[in-house]
């Protein structure tokens, strides 16, 4: 008997008991570390294999005790692979866990640090609780509502191939997160999880670590908010305004303020202090501003993720403003690769532009991993002045077509409708 049909005939849930108590705190800032995922162009192939260049765009987390975790999405579907390297044979007591909370929040961050449900869902699309992933090739949900529900079977809603090879056992997953799993999200947005490794009925391996938790210590997965020809960033038009995609980085490299910011499509209309979009785009913008730097000599980077794996030719489409307003201000648009070399694509000096400009990435080489945006300025310390914006940037690239082949095993994304 399965272990499935064991908890189903009898009500107990192995999982749940080896998980231990689940610590349920008071509403706060929720998940603990930051752990981003990176986009994937071309969906791996779902067979318990881990086949060599498959999984060359993932994020490698090293969860200790020989357990390695890979992680990446594309617009619809999460992917993760875990290989451990010290159990060379697949059997019951191997199990994969995954805990989440992507409830409570307001989006892009799902998450609020609760399990808080009070009633079972009749289906499995809402609510939060764990999945597991068994030996036995299953893929079960327990939902939490003050204790843990039924268990229901998901297996025609993800797929999942478990498999024991010589580098040790490997599993690789699919979850669609836009419609028939309990965990749903979107690309750019965050939810928080815990992942439990089971080898042999044992806990060893843990993120973000292994013994009782809760919610609260969860560890907040980012999603990558758009790759290769998923159309403009357009930073957002809603009220409020939630921030710069939270995949990107905002950071000085010199001197200090509080460096590029989503600023309102018109709030006071004055694009000095960053309350409007100037760059002939519509709703939020991201800017720099001289006003608000606070050092003589301020260097401010915006960084955007690259996912170029497969891919011969790529070109980046953004909305461009660059205001002087002293000399030697600049705005440089370039490229960072794996092997930290850089190429400036645009370099505007002293000189005042607002375009939408094209520019093609050199994709020969080290892979280009980050498109930095970095502004400069010598006036700084509350003076009025020059700013920069970027606003409806675009990745586009060829040659393919379809994101995912077929690999990754998912119906649940395809139709057979005439149209």
């Amino acid at each position: 008997m399965r272990d499935f049909e064991k908890w189903q005939a009898v009500g107990t849930c192995v999982v749940c008991a080896l998980l231990g108590p689940l610590l349920l705190p008071a509403a706060g800032l929720a998940g603990t570390g930051r752990l981003v995922s990176p986009w994937v162009n071309r969906a791996p192939r779902i067979d318990g294999q881990l086949t060599a260049g498959e999984w060359n765009a993932a994020k490698l987390v090293d969860l200790g005790a020989g357990v390695s975790l890979l992680i990446e999405n594309d617009a619809r579907t999460l992917y993760l692979a875990v290989l451990d390297s010290g159990d060379l044979t697949l059997g019951s007591g191997d199990e994969f866990v995954l805990l989440f909370d992507d409830e409570g929040g307001a989006a892009p961050v799902l998450d609020d640090n609760l399990w808080d449900g009070a009633l079972c869902q009749a289906t499995p699309e809402l609510g939060e609780g764990f999945l597991d992933f068994g030996w036995d090739q299953n893929v079960t949900y327990r939902e939490y509502a003050g204790g843990y529900c039924s268990p229901q079977l998901l297996n025609d809603r993800a797929t999942f191939r478990a498999a024991a090879q010589p580098q040790g056992v490997t599993s690789e997953i699919a979850l669609p997160l836009d419609g028939p799993m309990p965990l749903s999200a979107a690309a750019g947005q965050r939810f928080a999880v815990w992942l439990v490794l089971y080898r042999d009925a044992a806990q060893v391996a843990c993120l973000p670590n292994c013994g009782p938790s809760s919610p609260a210590d969860f560890r907040n997965v980012v999603l990558a908010s758009g790759g290769c020809n998923t159309g403009p960033q357009d930073f957002g038009s809603g009220d409020p305004l939630v921030g710069l995609p939270l995949d990107w980085t905002s950071e000085n490299t010199t001197g200090g303020g509080p460096g590029w910011v989503q600023a309102p499509p018109a709030q006071f209309g004055d694009p000095v202090f960053c309350q409007a979009n100037d760059t002939g785009g519509a709703g939020g913008v991201a800017c720099i501003a001289n006003f608000f730097c606070t050092a003589p000599r301020t260097d401010s980077l915006l960084r955007m993720p690259l996912a170029l794996e497969g891919m011969t030719a790529a070109t980046v489409r953004a909305r461009a403003s660059l205001t002087v307003g002293d000399p030697h201000e600049y705005l440089d648009l370039g490229i960072r690769r794996l092997d930290t070399s850089g190429n400036s694509l645009l370099f505007w000096l002293d000189e005042n532009h607002n375009e939408t400009v094209d520019l093609w990435i050199p994709v020969a080489g080290s892979p280009p991993v980050e498109f930095w945006f970095t502004h400069s300025t010598f006036s700084a310390g509350g003076v009025e002045g020059g700013y920069a914006q970027i606003d409806d940037v675009e990745l586009i690239c060829g040659p393919r077509i379809f994101t995912d082949g077929f690999e990754s095993g998912l119906t649940t994304h395809w139709n057979s409708d005439v149209p």
